[in-house]
């Protein structure tokens, strides 16, 4: 797990660290996670596992950059 963000980023981190799952980068603003995450590797395929909620934000960001399918 590379990053970790969202307003409990260190909760998550904390769970992860239970289960031996080290994170590099732990951020409360997802914006900045989000830009930080894809400049990391820009050629790699990338996964993000995230609440609704944050996926919303997410989306709103990606749309900045690149087109993203309207979902209804």
């Amino acid at each position: 797990m590379k990053i970790v963000s969202g307003i409990r980023a260190y909760d998550m981190a904390l769970r992860l660290r239970y289960d031996d799952i080290p994170t590099t980068k732990i951020n409360t603003d997802i914006t900045n996670s989000l830009r930080y995450f894809l400049k990391t590797n820009p050629d790699q395929p990338k996964r993000i596992y995230c609440t609704y909620t944050a996926m919303i934000s997410i989306r709103r960001e990606l749309a900045k950059l690149t087109a993203v399918e309207v979902v209804r």
